[in-house]
């Protein structure tokens, strides 16, 4: 499989529904207000998750820490973070029953938030294919791009989707 053929088999993932458009639409209307991902804004606005699910992980890499890095990098890449950091101490990520994902994910729909920024993929979730829907649910539904140390991982892209993806994996198999 060639990468053209790759391209040509995901462009259909930055189409929309025209009906769900619609009732977006609509619904933005009737708010008065536009949450549209694609809307252009200089406005940068990030939340900090952080998540330890052990003691081990404590003693490697605390929340503070996580945190800390984050910061370093929101201010590298011009991202405000007028909320505080969403922390859950001691949960696991096998699900995403945990207090931290529901929040960012109502940020997120309250138009809130830009950006997630996380210290390793692995911190929103240790279920491949239900950690890659929910960061493709927070980009597509409502703009919001993951950013790790490395930078923006935007999974609306082709490079960011396979670099996500391949960390998501890496995760579930280090389980």
């Amino acid at each position: 499989m060639t990468l053209s053929t790759v391209q040509a088999s995901l462009d259909g993932f930055d189409q929309s529904d025209d009906e769900s458009e619609a009732e977006i639409r609509t619904l933005e209307k009737k708010s008065g207000s536009s949450n549209s991902p694609e809307k252009e804004s200089s406005d940068r606005t990030g939340v900090i998750y952080a998540r330890v699910s052990s003691q081990k992980q404590v003693d490697n890499y605390s929340i503070d820490a996580q945190i800390e890095r984050m910061e370093r990098k929101a201010e590298e890449l011009g991202i405000s973070l007028p909320y505080d950091p969403i922390v859950d101490r001691g949960q696991s990520a096998k699900n995403f029953k945990q207090e931290g994902p529901k929040r960012i994910f109502e940020m997120a729909a309250e138009g809130k938030i830009t950006h997630l920024l996380v210290v390793d993929e692995d911190r929103v979730g240790r279920d491949p294919p239900e950690a890659f829907y929910y960061v493709w649910r927070l980009r597509k539904d409502y703009g919001v791009k993951l950013v790790t140390p490395d930078g923006e991982a935007d999974v609306k892209t082709l490079m960011g989707l396979i670099k996500t993806n391949v960390k998501f994996l890496s995760a579930g198999i280090s389980n």
